[in-house]
This record gives structure tokens, C-alpha cells and sequence, in this order.
């Protein structure tokens, strides 16, 4: 158990605090220890050892007894917290009416409780607290042991007292700075994942409010999609009234309308397939994604390196695929952008994931280092990018690309699932 996951700001305030305060009580044990032992052995003062050492002990079985409950529980009410609070300050009176009661210099401890509480309770709990420390130090004023010294520490100047009141100074700064330190580091990383938050539900209100646009483009294309299928069809069949070159442009332009359409038909059927988890196989979802990118950039040469991929499935199959055309579209530009036209997309296999590697000929800084609703290209959006960062982060991955001498190469992991027989 991580001392990050122990004491982490992710949990309620009043558990984070009872977990703070189980390893404050655990320093109590091993300082009020140490100060036995240096006052009995160091300064030769005669102490009653019977009852501090019973005091020390009911802290450490205090802390043994509660030691799998404060780190298990989920939930503590402001009762338990004022509880553990008391039997802390219990022993503490304990001790410091044996050893003499408001004259020993450790007696400032009472206000570490007092802090603690103020940081997570409500106000009545504080009062509460307030009130028995003060009501304690008032009685250890009437009632305690005096401290009996050796003749050698005896002075006028109050030799004892005065180291006691340094050694308790320098507890109460350690003390302060350790649990300061790590609040205020805490607070910043929490601030952080706040900031990471808010910067993630801004994309995501983005995205939403582009589905729906979608949706709506969808249905307004179909209308003049198949109106310009009809009109290129009917150029196919006078393809002989045209010359040679203009016969390919016309089955170019045939072949792209197919594709706006098809474009369009999976925007409108992509809100049934999310909502039926949208599995599919992996090998007829690269064989679709690679006829779809040859279709698109024609112009690039693309080699490709498949595991078998029998027997296989993967969820998200549609965020998997705008994902992997992403890679596919920012590799060609940059291998255009240095005048070659060769890409690769090497596809591994480790048991149950596919590493997918795709090496572009570009120089300088990746252009897919960051995800937002914007694009460094001129005649894109940048919405590409935006949906491969949502698949990355649904499927707990993220993307790692490495700078070649020549170009780079952008992997991720894509998990596989076993096809129900």
C-alpha cells in the first residue's frame, strides 16, 4: 500500500483526515518513546514508568486494533472522528498529568487535534474538540505530578524546561511543514485533474454538439448525393462521347459519390451501432479502414504487415476505425509534405492485443502530439484527432510516437477480444 494511495485527496475529506490523524498517533508512540527513554537514561529524572508506559501502549494497541477498519472503510461519521479524537486526547492528559501537567513544555500538543478537526468537521465537532482540550489543560493546571529531577538539573534558569520547550518547537515545525508540504502538493495535483477535467467536458460538450450536426447533415446530403450519383451515372453510359482521360476522372468521381455515400449511411446508422456496443471482426475492420483510406488518398502507397487476426473481435469498432484513418491521413500528408508517397502500417500480435504501428517519411515535430477541436492542416477540422484522443481514452490507451532519422512512427494498442462461438 502506496503512501500515495493511503493519504490521497481523492478521498472524503473527514476519511482522508481520520487516516492522517491514524499516522500522527503512530509518530505519538515512537516520540513519546524516545522521550522516556532520553529523560529516564540521558537526564537521570525519575519518572513513573508504570503508568507512561501504559500510556503508550494503549496509543499502539489503540492503532493495532484499528488498523484494517481506517483502511477499508468508506464512510466515517464526525462521531467516530470526534471518538478517535478523544481517546487521543485521553492519553494525552494521561501522560502529561504524570509527568507535570501544564508546566511540561509538550503541553502546545493539544492544539495538533484542534487543527485537525478544524480542516474537516463541522463547526459544532470543533467547538466540541475546543472545549476538552481546554477543559484538560485547565485541570492538568490544578491537578498533576510534578516532575521529580536530579539536583544536577536544577537551576535557576529552568534548564529542563527550556530544552523541553525547544524540542517541542522543532516537533510542532516538523510537524507542520511535513503535513503542509503534502497538502499543498496535494491540492496542486487535484487542481490539475480538475483543470484536466473541465478541458475534457468542453471537448466532449464540442463532439456533442458536432454529432448533432451530423445528424442533420446526413439527412440534408442525401438529397444532393443522389442527385450527382444519377448525373455521373448517366456520364458512364456516354463514356464514348468522352476522351480517354476524361473516362477515368468520370469513374474517380463515380467512385468517390459511392464513398460520400457510404460516408453518410454509417453516419446515420453509427448512433445504432454504439448503442449495440458495435463489435465487429477485426480483420473485416482493417480490410474496410484500408479500402477506404486507398480510396480516399490514391495518391500514397501504403504497405501493410497483418497477424492473423482469425477468430478475433473489438468493441468500439467505429471509433477504432475514424482512429486508425486518423494515423493513416496524418502519416500520407507528412510523407507528402517531404515528397515521398510510401507509408506503413505493421500490425503485431501479443496474445491478446495488437500493437499497430504506422511510419510516415515527415520531419520535425509530429503533428499528432495533442488532441483539440482544431487542425494544423488548411483543409481540415481537426475532428479526427479529437475522436482518436475519445477511442485512446475509452480503451485506457494513449499514443506514443517515436522520431525516426526519416519520419515517424505512431503506435497504439488496440485490445482484442475472443469471437463468441
Amino acid at each position: 500500500m502506496s503512501p500515495s494511495s493511503i493519504l490521497s485527496l481523492s478521498l472524503p475529506a473527514d476519511l482522508l483526515l481520520l487516516r492522517v490523524l491514524y499516522a500522527l498517533r503512530g509518530f505519538a508512540v515512537v516520540g513519546q518513546t524516545i522521550a522516556i527513554l532520553v529523560a529516564t537514561y540521558v537526564f537521570n529524572m525519575t519518572l513513573p514508568l508504570t503508568a507512561l508506559w501504559l500510556g503508550v501502549g494503549a496509543l499502539l494497541l489503540f492503532n493495532l486494533v484499528l488498523f484494517w477498519w481506517v483502511f477499508n472503510t468508506r464512510k466515517v461519521t464526525q462521531w467516530q472522528w470526534v471518538g478517535h479524537i478523544g481517546i487521543d486526547l485521553l492519553v494525552l492528559t494521561w501522560q502529561l498529568f504524570w509527568t507535570g501537567g501544564s508546566t511540561n513544555p509538550f503541553v502546545s500538543l493539544y492544539l495538533l487535534p484542534v487543527a485537525l478537526v478544524a480542516l474537516a468537521l463541522p463547526v459544532r465537532a470543533v467547538i466540541m474538540v475546543g472545549i476538552a482540550t481546554s477543559v484538560s489543560y485547565s485541570l492538568l493546571m490544578l491537578f498533576h505530578k510534578p516532575l521529580l529531577m536530579s539536583a544536577s538539573m536544577l537551576s535557576p534558569g529552568m534548564q529542563l524546561h527550556v530544552l523541553g520547550m525547544w524540542v517541542n518547537f522543532l516537533l510542532t515545525v516538523a510537524l507542520l511543514t511535513a503535513f503542509g508540504s503534502w497538502m499543498s502538493h496535494n491540492l496542486r495535483l487535484q487542481r490539475d485533474k480538475l483543470q484536466q477535467a473541465r478541458a475534457k467536458a468542453m471537448r466532449n460538450q464540442s463532439i456533442l454538439g458536432i454529432a448533432a450536426h451530423s445528424a442533420q447533415a446526413a439527412h440534408e446530403l442525401n438529397t444532393p448525393l443522389s442527385t450527382l450519383k444519377m448525373i455521373a451515372a448517366e456520364m458512364k453510359s456516354r463514356a464514348d462521347e468522352f476522351p480517354a482521360d476524361l473516362r477515368d476522372d468520370i469513374d474517380t468521381l463515380d467512385q468517390q459519390l459511392d464513398f460520400c455515400r457510404d460516408s453518410v449511411q454509417r453516419m446515420v446508422k453509427g448512433a445504432r451501432a454504439a448503442a449495440e456496443h458495435n463489435t465487429r471482426k477485426v480483420s473485416s475492420l482493417f480490410r474496410e479502414t484500408l479500402a477506404r483510406f486507398r480510396l480516399l488518398r490514391p495518391e500514397i502507397e501504403l504497405d501493410t504487415t497483418l497477424p492473423d487476426l482469425t477468430g478475433t473481435t473489438v468493441q468500439e469498432a467505429l471509433a477504432w476505425q475514424h482512429l486508425l484513418l486518423t494515423l493513416l491521413d496524418n502519416a500520407a500528408d507528412a510523407s507528402l509534405a517531404q515528397g515521398h508517397k510510401h507509408i506503413a502500417l505493421n500490425v503485431t500480435r501479443h496474445g491478446q492485443q495488437l500493437t499497430i504501428a504506422v511510419t510516415d517519411h515527415g520531419q520535425g515535430e509530429p503533428s499528432l502530439t495533442g488532441v483539440a477541436l482544431h487542425s494544423t492542416k488548411t483543409h481540415g477540422f481537426g475532428i479526427g484527432l479529437a475522436l482518436a484522443d475519445l477511442t485512446l481514452e475509452a480503451s485506457g490507451n494513449q499514443l506514443t510516437i517515436e522520431t525516426l532519422p526519416q519520419g515517424h512512427v505512431a503506435y497504439v494498442e488496440m485490445p482484442l477480444r475472443e469471437e463468441p462461438l
